[in-house]
C-alpha cells in the first residue's frame, strides 16, 4: 500500500512539474488543477490507512466559498490527517474539499524528496519561524489564494506545537505571569499569526472569512500528558495516535471532533478582543477535553447528538484519474510534435 501511495505521489509530482511552464502563468487554471491532484492524493493517502470514523458535532463547514479558518487543539502529530477527513466530508460527504486545505509548514519541509516537493506544487506554505519574514510570506500567498476565487480552508495551530510535559509547563508558567487561564489539558493559544490571517483575509477577499473552532479527542484519551523525551508515544493513552500507529493501523479508530462556526465580519462589528476570544475558546475546550476523558464522548447537552461517518480512500480512482491525466498530457505533447513536424504550426 506504502509502494502504490509513493507510486501515485511521483505521477502527481511529475504531471505537475511537466504541466507547470504551461499553467503557471493561468494562475487560476494551475489553482484548480493542483487542488484537484491534492484531493487525489488525500484520497490516496486514506486508502493506505485503516477505515476511520469521524464522530462529528455541531456546525461542520459547508462547500462555500467563503474563506474557512480552522483553529484546532493540537494533541498529536497527525492531527491534521484527521481535518482532511473532515474537509472530505463537506456537505454530509456530497463536496470533496481536501484539495482545497492550505496548511502552514516549516521551510524546510518543501525539501524533502517526493512529499515536500508535492506540498510545495500544492502551493502550501513555507515559513522561516522569524515573524518578520513570515508575515510577508503569509500575506502574499492569502492574496493570491483570494484572487484564485476558488474555496480555501487554512489549518491553523494555536498553541504552535503539540503537548507535553514540558511544553504544558512553560504554558502555565507563562498563563500565571500573564494573568491568562490555567489549563491542565492544552496549551495557551497564541492569537498573533491568526489574527494576521483573519485581518488579510477580511481586507481582500470578496467572501466574509469564517472561523471553524474545533476541538478533537480520541479513543482512550484519559488526559495522560506524555513527557518531552517520549516524544509522541503514550503510556496510558495507547490508542492517541502518533504517524507510525496511524500508519500501522494501530491506533484509534474513531475520532470526535466539535465544530463551531463564527463569522469574523460578525465579531469585528462587536469589538471582540480576538486573544480574550481565544482564551475562553481554549477554556471551552478544557471542559471538552476532560467530559471526554471521563465519558468517553462530548457533552451532548453543549454539543448536540453526534453523526457518525466512515472514512476511507480508493486507490483506483486516483490511479484510474492520474492515467487519464497523463493521457491527456501524453496526447498534448503528440499533436504539439506533430503540427510542429508538419510546419503548419500550432496556432
Amino acid at each position: 500500500r506504502l509502494a502504490a501511495l509513493l507510486l501515485v505521489s511521483l505521477f502527481i509530482v511529475a504531471i505537475l512539474v511537466s504541466v507547470m511552464p504551461v499553467l503557471f502563468f493561468y494562475r487560476r487554471k494551475w489553482r484548480l488543477l493542483i487542488d484537484n491532484f491534492q484531493a487525489l492524493w488525500v484520497n490516496s493517502l486514506l486508502w493506505l490507512l485503516p477505515k476511520q470514523y469521524l464522530e462529528l458535532y455541531g456546525d461542520l463547514p459547508d462547500a462555500s466559498l467563503r474563506p474557512k479558518i480552522i483553529i484546532a487543539n493540537h494533541q498529536c502529530d497527525v492531527d491534521w490527517v484527521f481535518l482532511w477527513m473532515l474537509a472530505r466530508m463537506t456537505n454530509r460527504g456530497q463536496c470533496d474539499r481536501s484539495g482545497s486545505v492550505k496548511i502552514m509548514l516549516k521551510k524546510e519541509v518543501q525539501y524533502i524528496p517526493v512529499c515536500g516537493w508535492g506540498c510545495y506544487l500544492f502551493d502550501f506554505i513555507f515559513l522561516r519561524r522569524k515573524w518578520e519574514a513570515d508575515k510577508h510570506i503569509i500575506e502574499d500567498k492569502l492574496i493570491q489564494f483570494c484572487q484564485d476565487e476558488q474555496p480555501l480552508w487554512i489549518f491553523l495551530f494555536p498553541e504552535g506545537t503539540t503537548i507535553n510535559q514540558r511544553s504544558l509547563t512553560k504554558s502555565r508558567s507563562f498563563a500565571l505571569e500573564t494573568n491568562r487561564p490555567l489549563l491542565d489539558n492544552l496549551l495557551l493559544p497564541r492569537v498573533r499569526g491568526l489574527q494576521h490571517v483573519l485581518a488579510v483575509l477580511n481586507e481582500h477577499s470578496p467572501h466574509a472569512p469564517e472561523i471553524f473552532d474545533l476541538t478533537m479527542s480520541f479513543e482512550s484519551y484519559s488526559g495522560e500528558i506524555p513527557t518531552w523525551e517520549a516524544a509522541y508515544s503514550r503510556n496510558v493513552d495507547v490508542l492517541v495516535p502518533n504517524f507510525t500507529k496511524l500508519i500501522m493501523g494501530t491506533s484509534s479508530q474513531r475520532v470526535a471532533i466539535d465544530s463551531q462556526r463564527f463569522c469574523y465580519r460578525e465579531m469585528l462589528s462587536s469589538g471582540v478582543d480576538l486573544q480574550q476570544w481565544l482564551d475562553d475558546r481554549w477554556l471551552r475546550k478544557e471542559r471538552l477535553m476532560k467530559n471526554f476523558a471521563e465519558h468517553e464522548h462530548f457533552p451532548t447537552g453543549e454539543c448536540g447528538m453526534p453523526v457518525t461517518v466512515p472514512i476511507f480512500g480508493s486507490i483506483w480512482r486516483s490511479l484510474a484519474a492520474v492515467c487519464f491525466y497523463l493521457a491527456l498530457w501524453a496526447g498534448m505533447v503528440f499533436t504539439y510534435v506533430k503540427y510542429m513536424q508538419d510546419g503548419d504550426g500550432f496556432f
